[in-house]
């Protein structure tokens, strides 16, 4: 009778050290970034109509290497009654192929890397785009009409491979 106690208890402990074990191994897993951030640099300074605003969209997250990040495709949906996009400027260093496209107060934006082989990336990124804006009316405070919910961004490594 004892010796099935003990294999029950046995049992029980050895499950325990294994749900302990696989607790600590998700932890420090998530200590690691496992995103790539962006932000949406706008001034506070009130503008009068007709006057630019200049909006800068940056990576947030310092190394970006290990993701072997490859492609950014990233939308801007400003408010049509406040903005109309007057130019954008990339200022990522890296070699890249690019293209985007205006309509209104909407910016369609795809980068990808040049990249030789499916295991490169970008190494660093910083800031991205420098987008201007001309208000179409008097504003207060642009950076209480603009928000990092008027950009959506998708990404993928080399292998086609969606990164979150």
């Amino acid at each position: 009778m004892k010796k099935k106690l003990f294999n029950k208890t046995s049992l029980f402990i050895s499950l325990i050290a294994v749900a302990l074990i696989t607790a600590v191994f998700v932890i420090s897993g998530s200590a690691r970034a496992n995103t790539i951030d962006f932000s949406l640099n706008v001034p506070a300074t009130a503008v009068n109509s007709g006057e630019d605003v200049t909006v800068l969209f940056k990576a947030t997250t310092p190394d970006i290497a290990e993701f072997k990040l490859a492609g950014i495709q990233a939308e801007f949906n400003f408010d049509s009654t406040y903005f109309t996009i007057k130019s954008v400027t990339t200022l990522i260093a890296e070699d890249v192929l690019e293209t985007y496209k205006t309509s209104g107060s909407t910016l369609k934006y795809i980068c990808v890397y040049d990249f030789e082989t499916d295991d490169e990336g970008f190494e660093t990124l910083g800031n991205i785009l420098e987008i201007k804006l001309t208000a179409k009316k008097s504003i207060v405070n642009p950076s209480a009409v603009i928000e990092k919910d008027d950009v959506t961004v998708y990404l993928g490594d080399a292998k086609a491979n969606a990164l979150s």
